[in-house]
């Protein structure tokens, strides 16, 4: 998929009607400011996050810089128990994954179901950190490039109202 600069301005323009908070980062390694910066901004929050594997970001440089800081974390992998993951996903301040796509023009987030925790972490809890690459956002769900890059996963059908 390939994002134009009319595509990044029409997904902050709608990301700012929803109010829904936006950072354009250059480097993984901001990724991690970017999360204490919002602790910062709301300091109500506990120091509690959830960190799913992702290839959007290097985990395990992040989760080892957060736990340094002082975070709880919550990191699933595929042996841990699903029932006693969401329990504990409930007492998360923060949820983190990546996406699969991104639609500018709804601000939708598309996370494939085959990702294991990733819907649950984006969910639950009360705050969503959504890492999306820039070539991973497109314009709207009519954009062919979206298929292309999501197919082959499972059928997808998109019905309209």
């Amino acid at each position: 998929m390939k994002s134009s600069n009319d595509t990044i301005k029409r997904l902050f323009e709608e990301a700012e009607e929803l109010g829904v908070k936006i950072h354009m980062i250059e480097s993984y390694d901001q990724i991690k400011y970017e999360i204490i910066n919002l602790f910062l901004d709301h300091p109500n929050l506990d120091k509690s996050i959830c960190v799913v594997d992702s290839e959007n970001y290097d985990t395990q440089s992040l989760s080892n810089y957060l736990y340094e800081k002082g975070f709880d974390l919550l990191l699933p992998n595929e042996q841990v128990d699903y029932g006693e993951f969401i329990e504990n996903l409930k007492n998360v301040q923060v949820g983190i994954t990546s996406v699969d796509a991104c639609v500018g023009e709804t601000c939708t987030l598309i996370i494939r179901n085959r990702r294991p925790f990733f819907r649950e972490v984006s969910l639950l809890p009360p705050v969503y950190i959504a890492v999306v690459r820039q070539d991973q956002i497109v314009i709207s769900l009519d954009d062919p490039s979206i298929f292309k890059e999501l197919k082959g996963e499972s059928q997808i059908t998109i019905k309209r109202a």
